[in-house]
């Protein structure tokens, strides 16, 4: 559905100005660099990987790191044995780097800290209580990656194939935990082309707002490019940027107490 592809665009846009962490229990370090490289330079994907790429494409790709190396993103790709290890590697990250956002794809790759016999649901929920209290330890902005479960699957019609929240794989402590809930949807994945109205549905990619504490619910569509390695606002075809509020970067910068 794109999932780490848009914690790719989130990780490069956030850490523009905030010093972020993105931690891929999914992808090893050099897949997920060469998804960052395709996104800043519109070289393909597997074209970096497999290193099939043109000569002005090798130039794209030279020039793209000197605008990485000016990112304040932090990537790691060691599965941490237990929850208290990964604790541990976030607070180690915040204190030397100053770390305010941490991105995790995909919650369902840690480790638990303990072994539920015939359980994952504990386990999930566990998971998710640890990156619940690293939020409020550190005072810091955790956004993590969940698959669902596959009962969107068996429902039909352009509606049906909508996400919502009891389709979150293995857990209800997800949707209890979060603060806020985005669901990445895109009809075209399930062969759905137009919606009632006749509209193209061909490269949109929507985020449902299931689940929000501090604000409104609702749909934020883009559309995406041809190699799915960027999202563009639909309306003004151009970059969609993500902001963090005055209040909340104001609330960083300093411990409330």
């Amino acid at each position: 559905m794109g999932l780490t592809q848009l914690f790719v665009n989130l990780g490069i846009k956030i850490s523009r100005t905030i010093p972020t962490l993105f931690v891929s229990l999914d992808l090893n370090e050099f897949r997920l660099t060469s998804r960052i490289i395709s996104l800043l330079t519109g070289v393909g994907y597997q074209d970096i990987v497999q290193m099939t790429f043109t000569e002005h494409e090798k130039e794209l790709i030279n020039t793209a790191k000197g605008e990485i190396d000016k990112l304040n993103l932090l990537v790691n790709d060691e599965q941490a044995n237990s929850l208290m290890d990964f604790k541990a590697l976030c607070k180690k990250h915040i204190q030397e780097h100053d770390v305010k956002v941490i991105l995790v794809d995909k919650l369902q790759l840690l480790n638990p800290a303990f072994r539920y016999r015939n359980s994952r649901e504990m386990e999930i929920s566990s998971i998710c209580k640890m990156l619940k209290s690293i939020a409020k330890e550190f005072n810091v902005c955790v956004i993590a990656g969940s698959q669902l479960n596959r009962g969107v699957e068996g429902r039909a019609g352009l509606e049906g194939k909508r996400p919502y929240l009891s389709d979150l794989r293995e857990s209800g402590a997800i949707e209890q935990d979060a603060d806020k809930v985005i669901f990445i949807h895109r009809p075209e994945y399930y062969h759905l082309t137009e919606d009632a109205q006749g509209n193209s549905l061909i490269g949109i990619m929507e985020l449902i707002i299931a689940k929000n504490r501090i604000g409104p619910l609702g749909d934020v569509i883009l559309r995406k490019n041809d190699l799915f390695s960027t999202g563009f606002d639909k309306k003004h075809d151009k970059n969609d940027e993500f902001f963090f509020s005055e209040k909340r970067l104001n609330e960083t910068k300093e411990p409330p107490y």
